[in-house]
């Protein structure tokens, strides 16, 4: 009881048992842990260029990357699929911006819109201009032989 007593009411809480903000953790407290110890001993690595050993370290720079990476490994086995979906998930979140971006960019200047005039009538200027001057006269010849009609019917002929 008082190991349960002193676990529930230490200063600090347990780590496990903090709820995530936005999303699930990708990595685990090992590998975030690994990681920072990796970019600290990384950025510490190199002195100044002053320093007369600068050289020979830069020379040896890739070689000590591959030791830190098998000492402090960046991601563990069970955090590797997290990292890959979350991997997948960003890369189809930044294709469907980008499409998005790429739509927005070209609205109104792409081929995929309804012209307002079709293939036919683009080989066929002169029916699409005249044409309107065709139905007024046909509408001119309705009404004269509406007229013609009416003055027949009206002498009784």
């Amino acid at each position: 009881m008082p190991d349960e007593w002193a676990n529930r009411y230490s200063g600090s809480p347990r780590k496990d048992a903090l709820p995530t903000v936005h999303t699930p953790r990708v990595f685990c407290r090992t590998c975030q842990t690994n990681q920072t110890l990796y970019l600290n001993l990384l950025s510490n690595y190199l002195p100044d260029e002053d320093d007369p050993n600068y050289d020979q370290l830069l020379a040896q720079l890739p070689e000590y990357k591959e030791s830190l990476a098998l000492r402090y490994p960046l991601v563990c086995a069970d955090c590797s699929g997290n990292v890959e979906e979350q991997l997948k998930r960003s890369e189809r979140l930044g294709r469907s911006n980008a499409l998005g971006s790429w739509l927005r960019d070209n609205k109104g200047k792409g081929t995929n819109q309804t012209p307002l005039v079709t293939e036919p009538e683009r080989r066929r200027p002169d029916r699409r201009r005249g044409g309107i001057w065709v139905w007024r006269a046909r509408g001119c010849l309705w009404v004269a032989s509406m007229a013609v009609s009416v003055a027949c019917s009206a002498r009784g002929t």
